[in-house]
């Protein structure tokens, strides 16, 4: 009998060091403004040492101008001779920014690439639009830019070469949307007779088709606005694909296959991004299709994020780390708050983690866009500003 009553003191020791070991383990942030809703300040992208580009109204006129914040001071980027209006697309830790302008006749539009204090021109590929995708450490840049015409649309790669084709996988159509340090690039691409897109990894000067889940169509990310992260420094690639007509998974290329991730019980998934460490991360419905979770895969397990008591769970970005930043509804599902998942202590509210007096007037942070592997997060708030969190020192 003493020696249970030994063991169960023993136990709840253990869990009361837990419980302790997991509160400390919660991060506290700093709140820092980028720009202010005034000038309709939308950031778009951070970088891996907390960089941060998008647009803003500078004020004196209408335009949106592009920016670079670092170190707490938001620089204005400008457009090039000829542009009216200008928007940061992608930024990397040098503050290096990738973007496109518009010009004076309000429809077209070409890219840019900012660096050292100077923007440039990125050139086409024989028409008059550039769209950038994605920028690596190096200053690679990739995007999509007509041909001659602008009647198609090719993939391309711009670095020490200049703007270089990608090509397509037959079609008349592709776009780069990822890029990793290598300059490797993964894409969508119209497949020949131009009958479907698929996914494509283009590697030392050849394109390569990813295939599908049998549905006849893939594509990388989430084939839309969340794109940049979906390729790692192995060149595995996240994305998702229709495994037939009214189906869609969630796939990671790896080891020259397509590896379908399954669901959490629903019809649906989709993979947003892969790290260095090779976990996945995106979203699934669940049995019914009505509630949606996000996951992180790794090993062949698809692990449940968790929720902060709503229906809906979506994830936006993950660090090396295995960190994990997004958007929830609460209970209710009437306001959606932006989250941090992290190992061991599962779905955090971000709104919890910041100063008090911050939320007091009925503020809080409704997504979180982009995590560094410091931890730092993009984050966007009720107001309509955007702000950075930074690790608080306690």
């Amino acid at each position: 009998m003493k020696h249970s009553y030994i063991a169960a003191l023993g136990a709840l020791a253990v869990l009361s060091y837990t419980a302790r070991d997991a509160a400390a383990e919660q991060p506290r942030y700093r709140l820092s403004a980028i720009g202010s809703a005034a000038t309709s300040t939308v950031a778009t992208a951070m970088s891996d040492n907390g960089k941060v580009t998008g647009g803003y109204n500078p004020g004196a006129g209408p335009e949106a101008h592009a920016f670079l914040y670092s170190h707490g001071t938001l620089t204005d980027l400008g457009t090039l001779a000829g542009g009216i209006s200008s928007d940061g697309i992608a930024v990397n830790s040098a503050g290096q920014v990738a973007g496109h302008y518009l010009l004076a006749d309000g429809v077209t539009s070409r890219g840019f690439i900012y660096s050292r204090g100077a923007s440039r021109d990125l050139g086409t590929l024989g028409g008059t639009m550039n769209n950038p995708a994605a920028i690596n450490e190096n200053g690679q840049v990739t995007g999509s830019s007509t041909l001659a015409g602008d009647v198609f649309e090719h993939a391309y790669l711009f670095g020490k070469q200049g703007l270089v084709d990608l090509g397509t996988l037959g079609g008349d159509f592709s776009s780069g949307l990822a890029i990793n340090d290598r300059g490797q690039v993964a894409g969508t691409s119209a497949t020949p007779a131009s009958v479907g897109l698929h996914a494509f990894l283009y590697s030392n000067g050849s394109m390569v088709d990813l295939g599908d889940l049998g549905g006849g169509y893939s594509t990388v990310g989430d084939g839309g606005t969340n794109t940049q992260s979906a390729i790692n420094s192995r060149g595995e690639v996240a994305g998702w694909s229709y495994v037939d007509l009214f189906t869609f998974h969630g796939f990671l290329y790896t080891h020259g296959s397509l590896l379908d991730l399954g669901t959490l019980g629903g019809s649906y998934s989709v993979a947003l991004a892969v790290n260095g460490n090779s976990q996945v991360l995106g979203y699934s419905t669940l049995l019914g299709d009505t509630d949606v979770h996000g996951f992180l895969y790794a090993r062949g397990v698809m692990t449940d994020l968790g929720t902060l008591g709503g229906r809906a769970v979506f994830p936006t970005a993950m660090n090396d780390g295995g960190e994990v930043a997004g958007n929830a509804t609460t209970t209710g599902d009437i306001e959606t708050h932006a989250f941090l998942y992290r190992r061991g202590t599962g779905m955090l509210d971000l709104n919890n983690l910041i100063p008090a007096s911050a939320t007091a007037s009925g503020f809080y942070l409704s997504n979180a866009l982009a995590i560094s592997d410091a931890g730092a997060i993009l984050a966007e708030g009720s107001d309509g500003a955007y702000y950075l969190l930074s690790v608080r020192d306690e």
